[in-house]
């Protein structure tokens, strides 16, 4: 396969969301982001495998620019590679004084810059969930095995619906109880709720909408919480929006995942909604 680099950064559409995340990463939280818990398994779990891999020198590939991925204490000897569709979050997100061996370059997951069997390891957080499925799934799935060293390692955290659907009218009735621990928590229990399959996925827009139609004044609801007004923006950003997420269940990730590679170790969080946001370690089948 043919690997093709890029002179120019990728077009994408203004009202995609994540090209406006960087304004409000600071106040985003877990699950949304990688909590301690989830960085505290990369750091144990991962990257002692990575370091013994019997190469001299490693490269990482970062699937985003996830910045508390980028500045794990990385062996001396790995250089760090970060591939985002985004210039915006490379200029705004990629922390390069903090990673004086890595890289952030604009590029296409479907069509990574990299030759092949080139990486040691390829990590990411959630990254999956801006694909649809399966077709997405399956084209960053392949150029990740083109890329992947044959004893490489592939590391991701998924956001994962459960395998029986969770019904919107309960998680109102539970943010009204204050029985749910962060607006962040609230946010993808409401996305997932609205999924109907996995294939058509949740458009962004819709999450907004039905925000809107269900809380009349949304910013003293946040203060009955106890939550800060300024998370509303973090809602606000999927308004007319032409993104769609996708939340599969295990299985489903299994179904794309394991004919090409095999699971190693799965691991789920205790925080609040971990059961769905495991982070799951794959080998390319022998």
């Amino acid at each position: 396969m043919n690997t093709k680099h890029y002179d120019v950064p990728l077009k994408q559409p203004s009202n995609v969301p994540w090209l406006k995340y960087p304004k409000w990463w600071d106040i985003l939280g877990q699950p949304l982001r990688p909590s301690q818990q989830d960085l505290d398994f990369l750091r144990l779990e991962v990257l002692p495998k990575i370091t013994y891999i019997p190469s001299k020198k490693k490269l990482a590939l970062l699937l985003g620019v996830t910045p508390e991925i980028a500045t794990l204490p990385w062996d001396e000897h790995t250089e760090i590679m970060a591939v985002d569709s985004s210039p915006n979050m490379i200029n705004s997100i990629w922390p390069q004084e903090k990673v004086p061996r890595g890289k952030a370059i604009c590029g296409d997951w479907r069509q990574i810059p990299l030759p092949d069997n080139s990486c040691d390891s390829i990590l990411g957080d959630g990254c999956f969930t801006l694909l649809d499925y399966p077709d997405g799934y399956q084209q960053v799935l392949r150029e990740v095995c083109r890329v992947l060293k044959p004893q490489g390692l592939l590391s991701m955290r998924f956001f994962l619906s459960p395998s029986e659907p969770e019904d919107l009218s309960l998680v109102f009735e539970q943010l009204r109880a204050k029985s749910i621990g962060n607006f962040h928590i609230f946010k993808l229990r409401l996305a997932m709720a609205l999924q109907k399959s996995v294939q058509e996925g949740i458009a962004v827009a819709d999450i907004w909408q039905v925000w809107q139609e269900e809380i009349a004044n949304p910013e003293s609801f946040l203060e009955e919480l106890g939550w800060s007004s300024e998370l509303l923006s973090t809602m606000d950003i999927y308004q007319n929006s032409s993104s769609v997420y996708t939340f599969p269940t295990l299985a489903q990730i299994r179904n794309i995942f394991l004919p090409h590679l095999r699971e190693t170790v799965t691991y789920f969080p205790t925080y609040e909604l971990g059961e769905r946001c495991p982070t799951i370690l794959f080998q390319l089948q022998k």
